[in-house]
């Protein structure tokens, strides 16, 4: 076994420091195979024979016979199970018998849809001469194709955002596409939480009103990783009932997963050693045994920076892999990322380097290992990811390597919260009121709203209506309200941010030329003047931020070090909708205004990580009206914390930093999802506050108002389960963080510490 001889070889290395802290084995599973009660037409047998495939995994026996009889169905099963062929058949098989109807068939992303649509056109070509055509539909597709790929599309592939902004808003040039829909499929559907999840629900169901006006009533076919609630998401998503099929017969090679801790740095007492440094060690490994590899890292910083040490190391090394490594993040222009896919499918690349953009379904070949680098804040995350490796029969391995924080130090030394609980539940919230009230304007401007679009979009219309037309954006004539305004709302709304805007990042280096992108508040963090700005491994100096323009202009430079951001972020409390007490202190949930401010950015050194420079920023201030829980320290014994000799603003931020680990881990939440800050306008004394990171709340936080209890809990137990005197990044979090975070001011110019001890009696007061 390849991955027991790796195993042995790192232990024997003089490197290892018992890193190691758990190996599990996942048996080979045999396929399974399931039939049909009717004939698949001869050509189809006879393509899918030719392909290799004589026989019909269960899952797909079952998911062709419902979607056959009519059924709207949620097919549920592992990473290369063959999903794709659960809709693809049956759709196919369809069109061939009734060339005039359509199928829709929607990705979360655009080079998801670019890789289907190639897997597509073999069907295609062999099956139907051309006459029955696949197009895909994107911000990449030339102008002067749309109205081609219109008119003469049977199948057309597109993603969310391209449905919001361009065919939805323009459904009479598609009149003819929408009366002969028969089938929507919306795969990887898993990927539609929080934000982007809640908006989507609210296109689709834009989507179910332009088909219906236009006389179709389509067929949805929905695919999913495994999650705990496929179903309640499938409905929630398309306001349809759904059939869940999770009998999964696909064959699965031997999976090793191998559990690594960084060891503690002796030389900086409580701080471990760098997680990317011990990913980077393991990946050369690897690849220099000609094993390729995947990475996944949480932060694009962070896959540069990879990509970065393991080429400059392989060129010292081994300079005939030094261009067997890509890094691929977001942000890069379409043609980057198709080029890097073609490279790991045909085996040019030995590793690479990835956020969870490769995450999903894009057929990039039968990879041999995966590293996961930080837990990615889901149990689904690190089944997909994982996944990407051995996807048919091989046996592969799996490293997952903690950072040093709580949640990673807490799943990394409990494997059975991974190996035994269940996947998560997604959650969405389509009746937020700021995203509905959104998508009501945009319903408006393709048909006038009636009373009867409740019906799709739920409760709150009429209500969100009159408001809609207080504010002047509707126009009330008999029974029907039209929108009002010149502009196509749809075109200044994002469905996956808070935002509204992007800025272009423009290289000045030698002829002008755009590289990449980013969303308006991650600019702040990432793009700010004076930062290091890393892309495909080369360093750029950020030179201006123009915020008029929404462009960043950077240039090439060599540099030892890289930039992180700082933040301080203040809380006003708008209304307390709710309180109860608990023992010394009261939580409460309620309506709040939080404004944050990036406000210094550290310069820090490669490799050794010394934080050498802090220098101040001046850039606008951004607010944020959403849901929060916080918790009032007033009843607290504040003389027996004086007593103890400790902070009660140290202790308070050890909390914060807790709450933020086990809401996610209770809840399900993605992290990214919620703030936190320590804050102490409108009260004597400091509250602890965790926020939904999302206009009017996506109701994470109320999840925490009801969950407080077992979340200060948990925190407890983690302090008192880690072996660190004062507080460590394993625990409380730590001084000297080097990712990208928020961080609290004291409001007397300085930083506040979390700090273990006074964290843990504060608590202990609390529980």
């Amino acid at each position: 076994m390849i991955s027991d001889a790796i195993i042995d070889e790192i232990k024997n290395d003089t490197d290892y420091d018992d890193q190691i802290v758990f190996i599990k084995k996942i048996k080979k599973r045999e396929p399974r195979y399931g039939t049909l009660s009717f004939p698949l037409s001869a050509q189809l047998e006879n393509l899918l024979t030719e392909r290799g495939i004589k026989k019909l995994y269960t899952h797909q026996a079952e998911a062709i016979e419902r979607i056959h009889n009519n059924e709207n169905v949620v097919i549920v099963t592992s990473t290369a199970s063959g999903k794709t062929l659960c809709y693809t058949i049956p759709v196919i098989e369809n069109l061939v018998k009734n060339p005039d109807e359509k199928a829709l068939f929607i990705f979360p992303t655009k080079a998801l849809a670019q890789d289907q649509l190639r897997g597509l056109s073999s069907f295609s070509e062999i099956l139907f001469n051309g006459r029955i055509k696949a197009n895909t539909y994107d911000g990449d597709t030339p102008k002067h194709r749309r109205k081609k790929i219109r008119t003469e599309t049977s199948l057309l592939l597109t993603n969310p955002d391209m449905l919001h902004k361009a065919i939805l808003p323009s459904h009479l040039k598609w009149a003819q596409f929408f009366e002969n829909l028969k089938y929507i499929v919306l795969d990887e559907i898993h990927i539609y939480r929080g934000v982007f999840g809640s908006n989507t629900a609210n296109v689709l169901r834009r989507l179910n009103r332009i088909a219906e006006h236009y006389g179709s009533a389509p067929q949805y076919i929905c695919s999913s990783a495994t999650i705990a609630n496929p179903g309640e998401l499938a409905e929630s998503l398309t306001g349809r009932r759904m059939q869940v099929i999770t009998n999964d017969g696909s064959p699965k090679g031997e999976k090793t997963f191998v559990f690594w801790n960084p060891p503690v740095d002796r030389k900086k007492g409580n701080v471990r050693k760098s997680p990317h440094i011990q990913a980077q060690k393991i990946l050369v490994r690897l690849i220099k045994k000609r094993i390729q590899t995947i990475l996944f890292t949480r932060t694009r910083v962070a896959a540069e920076l990879l990509y970065k040490y393991t080429k400059e190391y392989l060129k010292k090394t081994d300079n005939a892999l030094e261009n067997a490594v890509r890094s691929y993040r977001g942000g890069y222009l379409p043609e980057e990322r198709r080029k890097i896919e073609q490279m790991l499918f045909n085996g040019k690349l030995l590793g690479v380097m990835s956020t969870n953009a490769l995450e999903l379904g894009i057929d990039i070949g039968t990879l041999d290992a995966c590293i996961i680098v930080g837990y990615p804040g889901s149990i689904t995350s690190i089944l997909q990811q994982s996944g990407r490796a051995g996807r048919t029969k091989s046996d592969s391995i799996v490293f997952i390597i903690a950072y040093d924080d709580p949640i990673d130090q807490y799943v990394i030394n409990n494997p059975s919260y991974f190996f035994e609980s269940s996947p998560e539940n997604a959650v969405i919230d389509p009746q937020n009121a700021f995203i509905l009230a959104n998508h009501l304007s945009c319903a408006a401007n393709e048909l006038p709203l009636r009373e009867g679009d409740a019906h799709y979009f739920g409760p709150l219309t009429m209500e969100l209506i009159t408001i809609l037309e207080d504010e002047g954006l509707i126009k009330r004539v008999r029974d029907r309200w039209f929108w009002s305004r010149g502009e196509s709302p749809a075109m200044r709304s994002s469905l996956r941010t808070a935002s509204e805007d992007t800025f272009s990042i423009l290289d000045t280096t030698g002829e002008r030329k755009i590289i990449g992108t980013v969303d308006y508040s991650s600019a702040f963090m990432l793009v700010h003047p004076g930062a290091v700005y890393i892309h495909e491994g080369e360093s750029y100096y950020v030179q201006s931020l123009d915020m008029q323009r929404k462009i960043a202009y950077i240039k090439k430079g060599e540099f030892d070090y890289y930039t992180q951001p700082a933040a301080f972020s203040g809380v006003k409390i708008l209304a307390n909708k709710e309180d109860r007490q608990l023992k010394n202190v009261t939580v409460c949930f309620g309506d709040v205004e939080v404004a944050l401010s990036i406000v210094s950015f550290a310069k820090i050194k490669y490799y050794t990580l010394e934080r050498f420079s802090i220098e101040k920023l001046d850039l606008p201030e951004q607010k944020l009206e959403t849901s929060s829980l916080w918790l009032d320290f007033s009843a607290l014994d504040m003389q027996y914390i004086a007593y103890k000799g400790v902070r009660l603003l140290d202790g308070l931020v050890g909390i914060k930093n807790l709450l933020l680990v086990t809401l996610p881990l209770l809840s399900m939440c993605d992290r990214n999802d919620i703030g936190g800050t320590v804050d102490y306008k409108d009260r004597s004394l400091p509250g602890i506050f965790i926020y939904d990171k999302y206009p009017g709340g996506l109701g994470f936080s109320e999840k925490g108002f009801t969950l407080i209890e077992e979340m200060l809990r948990m925190g407890l137990d983690v302090l008192n389960k880690c072996p660190c005197d004062t507080g460590c990044p394993s625990c409380v979090g730590a001084n000297d963080l080097r990712d990208a975070v928020y961080r609290d001011s004291d409001g007397k110019g300085g930083w506040l510490y979390p700090n273990k001890r006074a964290a843990k009696i504060i608590l202990e007061l609390m529980v």
